[in-house]
């Protein structure tokens, strides 16, 4: 079998390529001088975490000197995984017209849990089943990107929303942890959301600064524009002090192929211990038929409910908290 060392040294080695490949093709984007430029990229460089242990893995990321939050969060806009056909499309799952492909069915799946995991924790990560025909699977990512970009295709997908009175005290399974902090700057309204964010793990943060615009006649429109550790800063005038600041621990979890994640409020003081569980539905989805995890109780959806929303929780707390 492949030794320890090896392995650790191949996957170095394969993930500064993909970096290089990826900055090279950024910088070419940059250069073209279009308004916008679309990089996709077919592996991503947290791929290499389903190939080791956890100790090869953080032995890879001081390597390259990067961390989770740096190869993942900053790194990417957006997250597609779409899953194998070994998993709910057996019958098209083949060897024969692919010579790379080695795995039986059943490490297909065991990999594609796996790779799914490794990028557990990304704000914007959807995952891209098999419940449609390939066409009509590569459309629904395609019909996401071009509603992201802004190009004029209005979303068939959405996102529901469910409060939870009280968090679960374990898991089932291994969740990432992550850490966020949201300031809703001056002018904000329950209608016309501006706020700032940073998420992260161990004090590595990804700053954003996003606005979210609510209407009776038609879905929520939310714009997210990332930005440096000193344009955050920059930003720290412009909140709106008569609001409270709003922090939570989020557990990000995959149950039945959906990308979940549990926002656990930490502050203000009359949201501590409650949560929003949040589901990103894929292009087109029923949500009805969505199985929402039994080991999160209580889940009641909040989704049309604008007193559920950040604006909305940051000042009526205001005044609870006095």
């Amino acid at each position: 079998g492949i030794n320890a060392e090896y392995m650790g040294a191949f996957q170095t080695s394969l993930l500064r390529l993909q970096l290089q490949l990826e900055d090279t093709f950024v910088q070419i984007g940059l250069a073209s001088g279009a308004p916008q430029a679309l990089v996709l990229c077919d592996r991503g460089t947290m791929d290499g975490k389903a190939y080791c242990s956890e100790a090869q893995w953080q032995g890879i990321l001081a390597n390259v000197q990067m961390d989770v939050v740096q190869l993942r969060d900053q790194r990417y806009d957006l997250v597609y995984h779409l899953v194998t056909a070994a998993d709910g499309a057996e019958r098209h799952y083949t060897l024969e017209n692919n010579a790379a492909r080695t795995e039986t069915p059943e490490e297909a799946r065991r990999l594609d849990a796996l790779l799914k995991h490794s990028y557990l924790g990304h704000p914007h990560l959807s995952v891209v089943d098999n419940s449609t025909d390939f066409d009509v699977k590569i459309n629904r990512v395609v019909r996401s990107l071009l509603t992201h970009l802004g190009l004029g295709l209005a979303s068939t997908g959405a996102a529901r929303r469910y409060f939870v009175p009280t968090v679960p005290l374990a898991w089932p399974f291994h969740v990432e942890t992550i850490h966020v902090s949201i300031s809703l700057l001056r002018g904000s309204t329950v209608e016309n959301e501006m706020r700032i964010c940073k998420r992260g793990i161990n004090g590595k943060w990804m700053f954003s600064y996003q606005r979210l615009q609510n209407s009776a006649s038609a879905k929520p429109i939310i714009s997210e524009r990332r930005m440096t550790g000193k344009q955050y800063s920059e930003h720290l005038p412009m909140i709106d002090d008569k609001l409270r600041g709003i922090t939570q621990t989020v557990s990000s979890f995959m149950y039945c192929n959906h990308s979940f994640e549990l926002q656990h409020f930490n502050s203000p003081k009359a949201w501590a211990g409650k949560a929003i569980l949040y589901l990103k539905l894929n292009e087109g989805e029923d949500p009805n038929s969505v199985a929402l995890p039994p080991f999160v109780p209580g889940c009641v959806d909040v989704s049309s409910s604008n007193g559920y929303s950040l604006f909305e929780i940051a000042s009526l707390s205001s005044v609870l908290d006095g």
